[in-house]
């Protein structure tokens, strides 16, 4: 699957990714050494070789993003978390910082056939989940989203996250509801007719839009509050296999733009 990462920062989840057996594409990314850093895993063969595109705004201004539309099969990435996490004002749509506008152009510009997003759970609760949702129900798409830990697999830790996966509804209408002002006709897959304006809370967002919340998930429980002991081994990690404890730090030296050891 060829797919273009948005907000890539240093690459932690292009490696996943690539670990999936996406191809990547394109890289955007506005950070000076985050991007340099892009660069050495490339260089190194750990990433694919694909454009680095520095901010969002200027990926969309320049008609690069267009040049994507039937290239990019998948378009994923982490929006800001700023305006929606607890730890902030969470100021939401009135943040400068807010992302997800950015996204949602690229989507309607690239019209990939899969999105994968990401942000802190605090989106849930701002205010702002159901635009979102009417966004990617306006592009034509459908799909599920969850919160899940780092202890749901396998990790020491927590660091719970909301995951957002969709897929277009009808491919020949993909990404099309915005221009053409139409909407399509089901909801969540039960026939029911989608009715206009966004819709107040989550829970009635992923009913009014074909989106819904999936409660289990290759066996791991969705909202775990305390996280657990280890259950799977870390992913590993090429070119040869490695214990968890040489899987982190092989990660954390990719992670700070330092070259991975063999």
């Amino acid at each position: 699957m060829r797919e273009l990462h948005l907000f890539a920062g240093a690459g932690g989840g292009c490696l996943a990714s690539r670990l999936l057996g996406h191809r990547i594409v394109g890289y955007v990314e506005y950070d000076a050494y985050a991007q340099a850093v892009l660069e050495a895993r490339i260089r190194d063969g750990v990433l694919d070789p694909a454009p680095i595109f520095g901010d969002i705004r200027a990926f969309l201004a320049s008609g690069a993003a267009d040049c994507y539309r039937g290239v990019a099969d998948l378009v994923s990435g982490g929006f800001p978390c700023q305006p929606f996490s607890v730890a902030g004002k969470r100021r939401g749509a009135d943040d400068e910082r807010n992302g997800w506008p950015w996204f949602r152009d690229v989507l309607r510009a690239v019209r990939p056939r899969h999105v994968f997003a990401e942000n802190v759970p605090g989106l849930l609760g701002s205010g702002y989940f159901g635009t979102i949702l009417s966004d990617l129900h306006a592009l034509g798409y459908v799909g599920r989203w969850g919160v899940l830990s780092a202890a749901d697999v396998g990790a020491p830790h927590l660091r719970e996250r909301l995951w957002i996966v969709a897929h277009a509804d009808q491919p020949e209408r993909q990404a099309w509801g915005a221009e053409s002002g139409g909407s399509s006709s089901r909801s969540a897959g039960r026939g029911r007719a989608a009715h206009a304006g966004p819709p107040a809370h989550p829970d009635s967002a992923r009913e009014h839009v074909g989106l819904s919340r999936w409660t289990r998930t290759g066996g791991c429980r969705v909202g775990r509050r305390r996280a657990r002991a280890p259950t799977r081994t870390a992913p590993r990690s090429p070119p040869r296999p490695m214990g968890r404890r040489t899987a982190g730090c092989w990660l954390r030296r990719f992670m700070v733009g330092l070259r991975p050891r063999r």
